[in-house]
């Protein structure tokens, strides 16, 4: 009753494609011209749209409380991963988790069940517990990162169909109540990412900000049955900072043949373009330019000739300044370094006369060009303009690593 075929379909098939078909054959046994047809086994791709990764900065690219402050990563290796824990009825550490065939280090509980007239047996790990010496300064840490596991009970439908929560929870001091975030659970393993002073807190009982937090602890799940769970690895990141230029790893996945034009966007204006990528892995030093000190929101997008819609991924991070002097030993040893890479270009072995006003600088008279260095920002004067290189500090250490 019905015979049809789909030139184009799956996930990547797009839209406004043509499609030509030159010719349609049904006939009751194969003839020898059909039979003669060999197909091409490959993986046939029609116009995928280019996707963009960024691998750095990331949640990651921050400090981490629990190795910068507490001096050990909250890894679930071991006993010294995690410090305390409540309303267990055993815990332990191990390397697989059988249900989803994963490997690695978790840290294994079985909550106890509810008491009578309870809702929950209310399981909690903290990740720090009334630390005095070491609190968390929220206004500095404030990405929370949890691996987390539960087994569903897939004979409770409601689990699914009604619902089911973990909860982060914090407070200041032993007269605080705690401040809680619900999480919806869900099957499988879950990787949350919050940004903890964004959150919305039941009760609107506070926020995370510029307190000292000596509680913080996640409570797996609300059953009132006794379960099991597992956590991966945990960490709590400062913003990625950065200066006065945001170098930029990125991972681009396209056709083989795709030229990609990749766009770096921060709070929505273009700051950044760069053209005739190719598929896979990509550095770019962007220059934050006239990007103010602060917080702001990086955006990386990719597209092609065909595909002109980007894949947009955006991450916080803090421009801050980057004022502090420069030596003039250092200023020295970077002058020597750009005079080594570019013998050709400036007079070498040091012999350079005149200033510029305000800077400490070496000009060449012969080409009229001058190296300059001021509150840690190097220039290049070309005769007409001057160009910011952008901080000195990378730059002195790139010099000093190779002998200068």
């Amino acid at each position: 009753k019905a015979l049809r075929i789909d030139p184009l379909n799956g996930p990547n098939a797009g839209s406004g494609v043509p499609v030509k078909i030159s010719s349609v054959r049904l006939t009751k046994t194969a003839t020898s011209e059909l039979e003669a047809i060999t197909f091409l086994a490959d993986t046939v791709r029609v116009n995928p749209p280019p996707q963009v990764k960024l691998l750095a900065p990331s949640f990651f690219s921050g400090n981490d409380y629990a190795r910068t402050v507490l001096g050990r990563s909250w890894d679930m290796k071991d006993t010294y991963s995690t410090p305390s824990y409540a309303n267990l009825l055993n815990a332990d550490f191990v390397k697989s988790i059988p249900d989803l065939g994963l490997t690695g280090n978790f840290f294994r509980g079985v909550s106890q069940p509810a008491a009578s007239g309870a809702t929950e047996g209310d399981p909690a790990v903290f990740f720090t517990f009334q630390n005095n010496a070491k609190p968390i300064d929220a206004s500095r840490f404030r990405l929370m990162r949890v691996r987390m596991y539960v087994p569903f009970n897939e004979a409770d439908q409601n689990e699914l169909t009604v619902g089911a929560v973990a909860r982060l929870s914090w407070k200041e001091t032993d007269f605080n109540s705690f401040v809680t975030y619900d999480m919806p659970l869900l099957p499988g393993m879950r990787d949350i990412w919050v940004d903890m002073p964004k959150v919305r807190v039941e009760g609107n009982t506070g926020v995370w900000g510029p307190e000292l937090i000596r509680y913080l602890r996640i409570d797996p799940f609300e059953f009132r049955p006794s379960r099991p769970f597992y956590l991966g690895g945990a960490s709590l990141h400062t913003l990625p900072t950065v200066t006065n230029v945001l170098p930029l790893s990125l991972s681009l996945l396209g056709h083989p043949d795709a030229k990609l034009a990749v766009r770096v966007l921060v709070d929505g204006v273009e700051i950044h373009k760069t053209q005739d990528l190719k598929p896979g892995l990509a550095g770019l030093d962007v220059p934050l330019g006239s990007v103010s000190e602060g917080q702001h929101t990086l955006q990386v997008c990719a597209e092609d000739a065909l595909n002109k819609g980007c894949t947009t991924l955006a991450v916080p991070f803090v421009r801050t300044a980057d004022t502090t002097a420069v030596s003039t030993t250092d200023a020295e040893s970077l002058f020597a370094w750009v005079e080594a890479l570019a013998p050709g270009l400036l007079k070498p072995n040091g012999e350079a006369s005149g200033d510029i006003a305000g800077f400490y600088a070496r000009c060449y008279a012969q080409s009229g060009q001058c190296l300059a260095v001021k509150d840690n920002r190097t220039y290049y004067f070309d005769g007409k303009s001057l160009v910011d290189f952008g901080s000195s500090s990378p730059l002195i250490a790139q010099a000093k690593a190779a002998g200068f």
